[in-house]
């Protein structure tokens, strides 16, 4: 193989890692510009705080982008679980331990039930995730009454609220442990190998003897667990728990992912990239507010966003088909 393939090999692979990082950058300076309190030490892991609930679930949508598959019920699971903590400490008075075991268990039947939905009934993961989406969240209102949960345990508030030296919040140690607990199960086990060959081609997958169904319940389950986590963190950081928490999280996460270089097609991914990808969602958002931007316009933003992540998608996977036919 010569230098130019070897060139275009490996600008293919990490191009999109690299761009999302450079668009990280630039958006920071351009920010530092705009506004005098964006370049602050406070600020900024503010803002790495404040992602974390966004990039704990776009570590699950990253792993069902890697098969091909989708969630769209993301943000309704990590409300189901968080309003079913938030009522069971607050209304019932039951102790936080127990109480977080029954909404991680719930968040996790959440994800079977996607998984079987898309495995068992064999519908197509967009519909199947929708329809649960709604199904979760007015679950939520309807235990809770459409009420918030306004004091939350004193540990979880310690963990997802808390700083370490009166500096570093917590909840970026845990976001950091998680994220190297998931590459190393992407990257480095059969788990993530069986994973990228459904999503690369699902018949030859099939064909080697790869439980196809399995697989992706599993991915289904992983990502419900990983939503009721981010649940917990974010409530522990709010301070309480609605029906409405996380609302259109599930398009942050597409965008993180998508941008962090893991295709919707499917076969490959990023965790890091997903990573830069909802630190960079995290800045647009901080930017916004500091901009004293409207609601309304951030919005707009979003929706735009979500309409460039798919773009750069399909132009990533154009770009891959020119590599392989110069190779």
């Amino acid at each position: 193989m010569n230098n130019k393939s070897q060139g275009l090999k490996f600008t293919n692979k990490y191009s999109s890692q690299i761009s999302t990082i450079l668009a990280l950058i630039i958006l920071c300076i351009v920010l530092s510009f705009l506004s005098e309190n964006f370049l602050t030490i406070g600020n900024l892991l503010t803002v790495t705080n404040q992602v974390v609930y966004i990039a704990l679930m776009a570590i699950g949508m990253t792993i069902l982008f890697m098969l091909g598959a989708i969630d769209l019920s993301v943000g309704a699971i990590l409300a189901l679980s968080a309003c079913v903590m938030g009522l069971l400490t607050n209304k019932y008075g039951m102790a936080p331990v127990p109480a977080i075991l029954i909404a991680m268990a719930v968040s996790l039947l959440c994800g079977l039930i996607n998984g079987l939905l898309v495995t068992q009934i064999k519908l197509p993961p967009f519909v199947a995730t929708l329809g649960t989406s709604y199904i979760f969240r007015g679950m939520a209102a309807i235990i809770t009454g459409a009420k918030n949960s306004l004091i939350m345990p004193e540990g979880l508030r310690w963990i997802a609220a808390g700083k370490v030296a009166n500096v570093f919040p917590r909840g970026i140690f845990v976001l950091l442990t998680l994220y190297i607990a998931a590459w190393f199960l992407l990257e480095k086990t059969p788990f993530g190998i069986k994973i990228k060959c459904i999503g690369g081609n699902e018949k030859a997958a099939r064909l080697s003897g790869v439980e196809i169904e399995k697989m992706k319940l599993r991915a289904y389950v992983i990502t419900g667990a990983l939503c009721g986590i981010s649940g917990m963190m974010l409530a522990g950081r709010l301070n309480f728990t609605n029906s409405t928490m996380a609302n259109g999280a599930e398009l942050s996460c597409i965008v993180a992912g998508v941008v962090g270089g893991t295709s919707m097609n499917g076969g490959s991914g990023s965790i890091w990239g997903t990573l830069v990808g909802s630190l960079l969602m995290g800045v647009i958002n901080n930017g916004l507010n500091l901009l004293n931007v409207s609601q309304f316009w951030q919005d707009v933003a979003m929706g735009a966003l979500v309409i460039l992540a798919v773009a750069i998608d399909c132009f990533r996977q154009a770009s891959k088909s020119r590599v392989k036919r110069v190779v």
